[in-house]
């Protein structure tokens, strides 16, 4: 079986999961994202089938992706400031985007450039979102949701962004094309098997969250 597979499996089961927390905002944001999450792979596993290039899917998911989840993260951040420059940000990395795909990257190569730029806004924003996490207001900081939430993205964008930003010069070159190849495989297929079950981790606290509240309310 493949690695990747294992990566669906995790995919699937967060989502699953995360529908029983929907009356969460962060969790609903989250939800979305991982159901267009498992969409753009099926598309991708389909067109790979097909022997068909598959990038172009994950241009517009990494577009979609970026507002997703800085929405998760403006849940997360109090400074007014920031919040403001965070949603500005969601617009303009959307033009910038689009124009790398028509004039500096074409669609059928990975999108290594808007996918740098991705991790490298949502790395300083998940840096943000910890240094505003009250540590004294929930109980400790590993028992609070967006704790783990921001991890998961933290985690996974501080492992895949290096790499994903000379991806296509390796596999411009004949002598790392193979090597290359099964690097991504690897890195990737770790980064989101850390991504979703430090997810999950998030999930199972607040439903620690949830039973907490309404065992305090029935007494």
């Amino acid at each position: 079986m493949k690695l990747t597979y294992i990566y669906y499996a995790l995919l699937v089961a967060c989502f699953i999961y995360s529908l029983y927390f929907l009356q969460d905002y962060k969790v609903k944001v989250l939800a979305i994202l991982l159901f267009l999450s498992i969409a753009t792979e099926i598309l991708a596993e389909i067109n790979i089938y097909k022997k068909v290039n598959y990038y172009v899917y994950y241009h517009g998911f990494t577009i979609v992706e970026y507002g997703l989840i800085s929405g998760i993260l403006y849940q997360c951040i109090r400074d007014k400031l920031t919040k403001i420059i965070l949603l500005i940000s969601i617009p303009v990395f959307s033009i910038v985007c689009a124009l790398i795909m028509i004039y500096v990257q074409n669609i059928s190569e990975s999108p290594s450039i808007s996918g740098g730029l991705e991790g490298t806004l949502l790395i300083i924003w998940c840096l943000r979102a910890f240094y505003d996490l009250d540590p004294v207001k929930h109980g400790t900081i590993f028992q609070q949701p967006p704790f783990w939430f921001i991890m998961a993205f933290y985690s996974y964008y501080c492992i895949v962004t290096p790499f994903n930003c000379f991806f296509n010069t390796l596999q411009a070159d004949p002598h790392y094309l193979a090597l290359s190849t099964k690097a991504f495989a690897v890195i990737n297929n770790a980064a989101n098997y850390l991504l979703y079950i430090l997810c999950m981790i998030g999930l199972s606290c607040l439903k620690q969250v949830k039973y907490t509240r309404q065992s305090s309310s029935s007494r």
